[in-house]
């Protein structure tokens, strides 16, 4: 029993992190886990933007495009159309979007983002959208954002060791193992937590590996 534990701990603590969309309100992970823990082995990415599918969906134009710049102008045109127009989702949360200002009561009338502003805001993203670490920020469903937000909450946990929020290890969890975990378990908050325990390093193991 002794030696079966150990393994599993070997195994969890040399697992690499699994690879999360690149819009900040997604909580999906672009090659998929499951309740056992399982992180299906990553693909060739179906896009440039390194977007799950979802999110990419409304950006995709089956167009030849090798140096990407038909692609920059939907993006540019995606973000201006949030900015201007708005996804009109009452659940949306997404800085870039005017429906999601209002209801983050960010879209005061001193506030309001008109054409000038929102091609200020929207040049930075495009000057880094070939950089994958850069963030891009789309609106998206109401459960994968809800999902979302849940992983940054339990990526901001922490922990002590002496706390059992990291099953006594300490030290909390990477976002791209929260949002793994509340993806496996359909956004369950108290199944993603035995999940974590149970398949994920903390971030003090992944420091020492």
């Amino acid at each position: 029993m002794a030696t079966h534990l150990k393994h599993h701990d070997l195994e969890r603590l040399s697992r690499p992190a699994p690879r999360i969309c690149r819009n900040v309100n997604c909580g999906r992970t672009l090659d998929g886990v499951s309740s056992n823990g399982e992180i299906k082995r990553q693909q060739p990415s179906r896009n440039d933007l390194s977007l799950c599918d979802v999110c990419f969906g409304p950006l995709y134009n089956s167009s030849f495009d090798p140096e990407g710049k038909a692609l920059r102008r939907r993006v540019e045109r995606r973000y201006l159309t949030q900015f201007l127009t708005g996804c009109g989702k009452d659940w949306c949360r997404n800085e870039f979007c005017k429906t999601g200002r209002k209801y983050l009561e960010l879209e005061r009338p001193e506030q309001v983002v008109g054409s000038k502003e929102a091609l200020a805001l929207t040049k930075p993203v495009l000057e880094k959208l070939k950089d994958q670490r850069s963030p891009l920020h789309f609106c998206t469903d109401e459960a994968s954002q809800k999902r979302r937000i849940l992983a940054e909450m339990l990526a901001a946990e922490g922990g002590s060791a002496t706390d059992g929020g990291s099953g006594g290890r300490g030290a909390g969890y990477d976002l791209r193992w929260c949002v793994a975990a509340l993806e496996a378990e359909n956004g369950d908050l108290a199944k993603a937590r035995a999940w974590l325990a149970n398949w994920a390093p903390t971030k003090a193991e992944a420091a020492r590996r």
